[in-house]
């Protein structure tokens, strides 16, 4: 016989995080975003069980999966935005490398952050239609 106890019981199945998973960064699950604003009106996990359209659900999880963040949603429509430009671990990285030179386009590119929108709407024929634009927006402190 042996003195340590065998416990017989099912294994614990890992729950699978909500979200999109970052394969870039390996020190955060999504480093560009650590120093941004108050993100209280955008949702990161995308609910398939909300009145959409079938043809819109599968490209708006094809595009949160990828790390797009839904801004808003109405039956017909849905917008996603994602911030562009490097991540904050690159941006550290580049600093070092270039003596503290990359601040002087890291600096007034953080506060007017490049935002790319898609916008997914349902087509005539029934079929998903996205369009895209780029724009930059001053980024506002969070309420204290």
């Amino acid at each position: 016989m042996t003195r340590t106890p065998v416990v017989l019981a099912r294994p614990v199945e890992p729950v699978a995080e909500a979200g999109p998973r970052s394969l870039v960064c390996p020190l955060g699950a999504n480093c560009s975003c650590v120093f941004s604003g108050n993100r209280s009106t955008a949702s990161t996990s995308f609910d398939a069980t909300a009145p959409l359209h079938e043809a819109l659900v599968a490209d708006v999880t094809h595009f949160v999966d990828f790390g797009w963040t839904v801004t808003s949603s109405t039956p017909d429509e849905v917008v996603l935005e994602r911030r562009l430009g490097f991540s904050f671990c690159v941006t550290v990285l580049l600093c070092l490398a270039t003596g503290f030179l990359w601040l002087a386009y890291a600096i007034p590119s953080g506060r007017r952050p490049r935002i790319d929108t898609r916008r997914v709407a349902l087509g005539a024929d029934g079929t998903a239609v996205v369009t895209r634009t780029v724009a930059r927006r001053t980024v506002t402190p969070p309420a204290a």
